[in-house]
């Protein structure tokens, strides 16, 4: 063999040894659509190439194969994190949804009370919270006063529901004996008690920032309702047309006054077994008109309470509430009505709400008043 062959051989196997092991960065272009590969020099013999092609085979097969894997593994790994978070954003949502809709609900129903459908739906109410029973009340401006529109229901000694029910407090609140609606004891303030009344508001029963109005609280309220009213020292006063306002539209009693059954005095006016003047027949609403938002409830009134007899409780005809003024000796202090159906020629007339005063011992209503 001649040496020019000689040499043409280890040249050609160098070569080959060169494609299959050698850096192809210089000679191949990475891989294009067609998964072929691509020599740069063009003068390279078609055998040398498809040794190329032989060497890289499995190399870029055990390439490729890891490459998709991966990516195929990112791909899983991506839709498996987005479900993930889709899935957890949908019960995040979820969650948050029912959560707002219980908190909305819980906070709907634990506003909500019985006695608010008394309430002037024409009338646009405030609300207070007693911090210290967590009790909601409907407020209401009426001139510059700002008053409770509906009645005192927090429980304290010598406090009362009417006849003992619970759903009458729900509806009218409770009722006290004077010294409690002062935030007294009995033994101080109480009937037969001169009691030892401090000067300015006396907040007694009421939440803290309100007070048991004063007989001059309620003059005020009488002013700002009737423009007729005419103000008065420590009086038995009243507001002829003020009742009627004062009281709720629904609530109070209609009565069906019968024909004469006994007698009828020379005036025509009935008169009952006692010889008594009574209402003319007739049907009689004790509904209010409810023009400035007060919606007063006949809540009864306590007469009577000893620890061997029944509680005796006068009927729901009118609405009654202290006043935190101590009447003219220690028996009596003052208080305001609004009547339900009275008698006219008794003072008591449908229309009016009066200040008057009454026995210590009985059960009567409270309304507090902004201080």
């Amino acid at each position: 063999m001649s040496i020019s062959l000689k040499v043409l051989l280890i040249l050609f196997a160098f070569a080959m040894l060169a494609a299959c092991s050698g850096d192809h960065s210089k000679e191949l272009l990475l891989p294009d659509e067609d998964d072929s590969y691509v020599s740069e020099d063009e003068t390279l013999s078609s055998s040398s190439h498809e040794i190329d092609r032989n060497c890289l085979s499995s190399e870029n097969k055990n390439s490729s194969s890891s490459t998709k894997k991966s990516s195929s593994s990112r791909a899983s790994s991506s839709s498996s994190i987005q479900k993930a978070k889709s899935s957890s954003s949908k019960k995040s949502s979820s969650s948050t949804a029912k959560s707002s809709s219980s908190e909305t609900k819980k906070s709907s129903s634990s506003h909500f009370k019985e006695n608010w459908k008394y309430l002037n739906p024409d009338i646009s109410y405030g609300e207070m919270t007693d911090s210290r029973d967590g009790q909601v009340y409907k407020t209401v401006e009426i001139g510059e006063q700002l008053w409770m529109a509906e009645n005192l229901n927090y429980e304290v000694d010598e406090s009362f529901c009417y006849n003992d029910s619970s759903e009458y407090c729900a509806k009218y609140g409770r009722l006290y004996k004077w010294a409690a609606a002062l935030g007294m004891p009995d033994s101080l303030c109480g009937y037969r008690h001169r009691c030892p009344l401090p000067s300015g508001d006396i907040q007694g029963v009421c939440p803290s920032g309100w007070h048991l109005p004063s007989v001059d609280d309620w003059q005020t309220l009488f002013g700002a309702i009737d423009d007729e009213y005419e103000r008065e020292e420590k009086c038995y006063c009243d507001t002829q047309k003020g009742g009627l306002s004062l009281k709720a539209t629904s609530g109070w009693i209609i009565f069906d006054f019968p024909e004469c059954e006994f007698d009828m005095n020379e005036e025509g006016v009935c008169l009952d077994e006692f010889g008594v003047p009574m209402l003319p027949p007739g049907i009689y609403d004790g509904n209010g008109t409810d023009s400035f938002g007060f919606s007063a409830l006949p809540g009864g009134v306590l007469y009577m309470e000893h620890p061997q007899n029944p509680r005796i409780y006068g009927w729901e005809e009118d609405a009654n509430f202290w006043t935190s003024t101590e009447g003219n000796d220690s028996l009596y202090a003052f208080n305001m009505v609004i009547y339900g159906i009275g008698d006219d020629e008794e003072g008591r007339g449908p229309d009016k709400a009066q200040i008057v005063s009454e026995q210590k011992s009985m059960g009567m209503s409270v309304r507090c008043v902004k201080d």
